[in-house]
């Protein structure tokens, strides 16, 4: 899972529109960026809401909006004023960056804007570079701001071997059925198969994060070397709008594990694919909700757990914003405020009292109680313990955001069983991508493929295990 590192409040910048970058456009919203911290230093808190898309107001309510600003308040003293303002865009939004000053540090406050003149985010950040306020004798307003050069394009996709295919699928049936793409390798079959399951938050069939493709890049190496694959779009992703509707009862089990299972039942109903040789593969958070899905089955030949996390996921948020915050060295004084929010929401998510405090507290990092409950008893590795299926767990060394410390925490439950194979790779990142030195948010901004060696391993693995059924 990704964490901006910002003390990031709410972030729905609008996809694609067309811009005209004219000067009363500039001036407006330069001036409305500039006057929502002196409307939160009054506790205007419901003008700034007011302000907000109706996405962005449901994901940010005065009272969160209220609870930010007071714990930054009080690590950092009283708000002084704005320092300045700028203008930046990108293929999807215009961002205005306004520099704030508190009695102790100085933080920048980055608000996204669409085309009609809405306000669709809004971050406070530590940022050295803040905007600061032009000479007195300067223009107050300048030609329209310079924009930075397009967003890097996606990876070029691997070229398949003369025979792989796609074909277009159905996942599930009903309201939450989902568009997938089922990639098969040359000949006739039947083939071993694997279903991908994504990590965390709305993704798509290829888990495009950046311009990488990293479920792509399984798919196309995977039926290269005999081995069919089913990804899919996650029902976060594709179902948007409904899901909001039930966002207050949604847990795991229908976010992940339920279509896991329609995608596994898809494959055993497919005739160039071999029943008794089905395979999962979950990523990240998908991996940590693997042995929960391979035990739902029940049937499954084998599991592949790719970075899956084993401690609980509001540790790994708080470990991933440490991280962040300290890779210059040093945690600012604005980090720490960002540091102490996630610790206090991460202290809320294991409160025994969540469910009852759920009518009077923002739920923590924005996700309701009923998400957080079905989560609290689950331990991954414990559950995996008790399945009897092969399994192969790969981790990168670099990875910040699940770490070598989950990885050693499956090990300790499952190194002495015969069948969980682990290998770590000391090159790759979270993406099972190749970089050097310190992984860093940054990294997923470069074009990137998953490790040939990583798809190797998980080819061959596949294809030394037996059909399920047979003896271990």
């Amino acid at each position: 899972m990704a964490l901006c590192a910002g003390l990031a409040i709410v972030g729905l910048p609008c996809a694609g529109f067309s811009l005209q970058q004219d000067q009363p456009f500039a001036e407006e919203m330069l001036l409305v960026a500039k006057t929502i911290p002196e409307w939160l230093s009054r506790g205007e808190f419901a003008r700034v809401t007011s302000e907000l898309t109706p996405e962005a107001n449901e994901r940010l309510p005065q009272e969160r909006l209220q609870e930010v600003w007071q714990v930054l308040t009080r690590q950092l003293g009283p708000y002084h004023g704005t320092t300045g303002a700028r203008m930046d865009r990108d293929e999807q939004a215009v961002w205005i960056i306004v520099g704030c000053q508190f009695e102790k540090a100085p933080v920048s406050m980055k608000v996204s804007v669409d085309a009609q003149r809405r306000i669709t985010g809004l971050w406070f950040n530590v940022d050295e570079s803040a905007p600061a306020e032009p000479p007195p004798d300067a223009p107050r307003w300048g030609p329209p701001p310079s924009f930075p050069s397009p967003p890097p394009q996606p990876a070029e996709p691997a070229t398949p071997s003369a025979g792989v295919r796609e074909r277009e699928v159905v996942v599930g049936e009903g309201e939450w059925a989902l568009p997938g793409t089922l990639t098969l390798p040359a000949g006739v079959g039947p083939f071993p198969a694997i279903v991908l399951v994504h990590g965390s938050g709305p993704q798509d069939r290829d888990e495009s994060i950046g311009p990488n493709r990293p479920f792509r890049d399984l798919a196309a190496g995977l039926a290269e070397q005999g081995i069919a694959v089913l990804r899919y779009d996650k029902r976060t992703q594709a179902h948007g709008q409904r899901i909001a509707a039930v966002v207050n009862s949604l847990t795991a089990k229908e976010e992940v594990v339920d279509d896991a299972m329609a995608a596994v039942a898809l494959l055993r109903s497919t005739k160039e694919v071999e029943p008794r040789r089905l395979f999962v593969l979950g990523h990240s958070f998908g991996g940590m909700l693997l042995p929960r899905i391979a035990a739902a089955d029940g049937r499954l030949a084998g599991g592949v757990i790719l970075a899956g996390n084993t401690r609980p996921v509001e540790e790994l948020i708080v470990e991933q914003t440490r991280y962040i915050a300290g890779l210059d060295g040093s945690i600012m004084p604005a980090e720490r405020v960002q540091l102490d929010y996630v610790e206090a929401q991460a202290e809320l998510v294991k409160d025994p009292q969540l469910a009852e405090r759920a009518s009077t507290d923002t739920p923590p990092f924005g996700v309701a109680p009923a998400y957080w409950l079905d989560l609290q008893p689950y331990r991954p590795a414990a559950v995996a313990a008790e399945l009897h299926m092969p399994m192969l767990l790969l981790q990168g060394e670099r990875d910040y955001q699940v770490t070598m410390e989950d990885f050693e925490g499956w090990k300790r439950v499952l190194a002495a069983r015969p069948h969980a194979t682990f290998k770590s790779y000391p090159l790759l990142n979270h993406l099972f991508m190749p970089g050097e030195g310190r992984s860093t948010p940054a990294e997923y901004e470069h074009p990137g493929h998953v490790s040939p060696v990583v798809i190797n391993d998980i080819a061959e693995w596949i294809k030394r295990q037996e059909p399920h059924g047979a003896a271990l």
